[in-house]
């Protein structure tokens, strides 16, 4: 089947894989809220639960296929670079580490790990990486080369050369510690940037053998047991500068203002403002995420009942007292006019 024949097969695959998870969602929707009513005025309680853990199991279906969808129309790394002329931001990683970058993270969102890295990176330029040769589909995120296991050192220097920067997610395989050493040795300092992950043996055992490396040594970090759901698996952002002297952005702790947050994507936000000082320290482009009105709506959801009640209370505090200062001013009136004796 010829590239192009294979292409419109997974738009048609994916069209049909959307449309069902969809109908699925709203169908787990109907019957874990809609019927309620119904549900309990034939099987009481304990169908109202059955209905709910059903509705919610349908349409946690339906999201998969949906992202079964969204899979299929992923564009791999050369339609990318063809589409977008500014230089990639490059991600090396274990490739064990796609298991935790193919979950949606939070409760508010559909987008995976690698999602949101991929959006927040696209400030820079496209995120692509090697895929898995043998996976049928690419996970979502970066976009995806794929090349023969005799081709792929080749290849990730070819990759290195042209990137903006390059992210280097820690690991303990030979084929981590190949793509560090070929970093060290053949990239500016600016353009490495090391993704690590919540794992502080790793860390330790990485900062302890990297030393034979780097002119300069890895500190320590700290908060370990600090965690926010809505971040991942990532715990720091490390670059260097011009003379391979590290610095550390703290994912975990990092402060975001809550009106510049996303919602729907959470991470996207956090990166963003945690790569503000990488892209100053490489001399590439980064604009302050701006305000999103998706969070001033959402606060405003929920704000305004609120405020909408304190207001009821205080008038009617209001109306009270004002009653009762004027029945009682009217009480004290009646009682100071004099009785005529007649």
């Amino acid at each position: 089947m010829t590239q192009t024949r294979l292409r419109a097969d997974r738009r048609r695959r994916a069209r049909a894989w959307s449309l069902l998870g969809w109908f699925l969602i709203f169908v787990g929707i109907g019957v874990g809220g809609g019927a309620r009513d119904i549900v309990h005025d034939h099987f009481g309680y304990i169908g109202i639960v059955v209905a709910g853990v059903l509705g919610a199991l349908t349409s946690m279906g339906g999201a998969r296929c949906v992202i079964h969808a969204k899979r299929l129309r992923a564009p791999g790394a050369v339609d990318a670079l063809a589409h977008d002329p500014r230089p990639p931001v490059v991600y090396f990683r274990p490739f064990a580490a796609d298991v935790e970058g193919s979950q949606p993270l939070g409760s508010t969102s559909w987008q995976t790990n690698e999602e949101q890295l991929s959006a927040a990176m696209n400030v820079i330029g496209p995120l692509v990486a090697i895929g898995v040769p043998q996976e049928p589909l690419p996970v979502l995120g970066a976009a995806r080369l794929y090349v023969d296991d005799s081709r792929w050192q080749a290849t990730a220097h070819e990759l290195m050369a042209c990137a903006a920067i390059v992210l280097l997610r820690i690991g303990r395989s030979p084929g981590f510690w190949w793509e560090f050493t070929t970093a060290v040795r053949c990239l500016a300092p600016h353009k490495l940037v090391l993704l690590i992950p919540r794992d502080e043996a790793l860390y330790e055992e990485f900062r302890a053998a990297s030393r034979r490396f780097l002119p300069v040594a890895l500190a320590p970090l700290t908060a370990w047991h600090k965690k926010k759901a809505t971040r991942g698996d990532l715990k720091a952002v490390i670059f260097f500068d011009a003379a391979w002297s590290p610095s550390v952005v703290d994912v975990q702790t990092l402060r975001v203002p809550l009106l510049r947050g996303r919602p729907n994507m959470p991470l996207v936000s956090v990166l963003q403002f945690a790569f503000g000082p990488v892209c100053e320290n490489a001399g590439l482009p980064w604009k302050r995420p701006g305000i999103n009105p998706r969070m001033v709506a959402l606060i405003a959801i929920l704000v305004l009942p609120f405020a909408a009640l304190a207001v009821v209370l205080w008038s009617s505090r209001s109306i009270l007292v004002l009653t009762m200062m004027m029945f009682g001013y009217r009480s004290l009136a009646a009682r100071s006019v004099p009785v005529s004796p007649w």
